[in-house]
């Protein structure tokens, strides 16, 4: 009798029940597989999906594998609270109070998973949607590098938390240890089965922009070949981003360079031909937040005809000349233009000031009057002006 009232049995397959024990195992085994390809499925998504507001969010690669077995090690986990809570339903009491103790497993193993698998979802939509589909986002939450303790605490949460009740009803350190080993075992090879492919997105994103960033990798080149001007690193990768703080930040801090009275440095002037060019945006106020022609003009005038600097300002004018002549754009003969002439063309169509081809051709015709400009002449096509501009 006191066997019946105190001796916990040993949890094993027959005390489970063969039919049980293989349909838990089996739902616990989808059950993870799903949630793991759901997991992936719906990161890429999220990226695709804040890529089309602001610049794509791309996971170093020792972010994207540490995220992979967080994602497959939750699956796991939870796969393996859905076979506990179908084991424990079995109907075989050997104690006092094990019928209460059995639903107080299975409602603590089910209820814990769900409530992690619930908040990791939410708080993962938010994130992705609020923060890195924010313009103006830039990485600054490094959730890899400052808080991989708590993401790796989390599967081991859920894991312990569904077998601490399990041990109240069945002597189970054996199946705590095999189960450990096979999660573990599980993790590193769903990881490797059910992760996506990231180029996928990347390649579909970048892909709008390939003329720019070729634009930006041959200048960069020649800039350093020519002139023996080098850029960082850090300045390259903000020329290739659209709507981050830097890259706004970037946009403005040329515009400044110009209008201080400060000698303007060669990279400067390179760096806002660069951003014309591509017609990066800006946070500024005015739908031109680019060195006005007015300003170039100037510096130009008190530059040696000769010298680097010269040539460069003559090339920016040069790339504000070609951007307010960009053609209207027909979709009809033009089906294969490129992202970056549809975007050049409706900002000049619909947003560029008027002010800006009017300046531009009283500085061309300035510019030609005088000798010392001669051979830059046939850098300064006439301005072919619009009917429509913003006033």
């Amino acid at each position: 009798m006191s066997d019946f009232n105190f001796k916990k049995p040993i949890l094993s397959i027959t005390e489970i029940g063969n039919l049980r024990f293989w349909v838990g195992l089996i739902a616990g085994i989808i059950i993870t597989i799903t949630i793991s390809f759901l997991f992936n499925y719906t990161r890429e998504t999220l990226r695709f999906i804040t890529g089309i507001h602001t610049d794509l969010y791309v996971p170093t690669k020792g972010e994207f594998t540490f995220f992979n077995y967080f994602f497959t090690a939750l699956s796991t986990v939870i796969g393996l609270s859905v076979s506990i809570t179908i084991w424990l339903r079995n109907l075989k009491h050997h104690r006092i109070n094990e019928r209460f103790y059995k639903l107080l497993s299975t409602s603590n193993a089910l209820t814990g998973s769900l409530l992690i698998l619930m908040l990791i979802t939410r708080i993962g939509t938010t994130i992705a949607l609020l923060v890195y589909g924010a313009e103006g986002y830039d990485n600054e939450l490094k959730l890899y590098n400052e808080y991989w303790l708590i993401f790796l605490l989390i599967p081991l949460f859920i894991f312990g938390n569904s077998w601490y009740t399990v041990r109240m009803v069945y002597n189970s350190s054996k199946w705590i240890l095999l189960s450990f080993v096979i999660c573990l075992s599980t993790t590193v090879f769903l990881a490797n089965v059910t992760k996506v492919d990231q180029s996928i997105v990347n390649e579909s994103y970048f892909s709008q922009f390939k003329e720019d960033y070729n634009y930006i990798d041959n200048e960069i080149e020649k800039a350093r070949n020519e002139y023996g001007v080098y850029f960082l690193q850090e300045t390259i990768e903000t020329l290739k981003k659209w709507k981050t703080y830097k890259s706004s930040q970037q946009v403005e801090d040329l515009r400044r360079a110009f209008n201080r009275n400060n000698k303007l440095t060669l990279d400067t002037i390179i760096l806002q031909r660069m951003v014309i060019h591509n017609l990066k945006e800006c946070n500024y106020f005015d739908y031109w937040p680019y060195v006005s022609p007015v300003k170039v003009f100037i510096r130009l005038k008190n530059s040696k005809a000769d010298s680097p600097e010269a040539k460069e300002l003559v090339f920016t004018l040069n790339e504000m000349i070609k951007l307010v002549n960009t053609p209207k754009i027909d979709y009809e003969k033009n089906k294969y233009i490129t992202k970056t002439e549809e975007r050049k063309g409706i900002y000049v169509n619909y947003m560029l000031p008027a002010r800006i081809p009017y300046q531009l051709k009283l500085i061309r015709d300035s510019i030609l009057m005088e000798k010392r400009f001669f051979k830059y002449y046939n850098q300064l096509p006439e301005i072919k002006f619009k009917e429509r501009y913003r006033n």
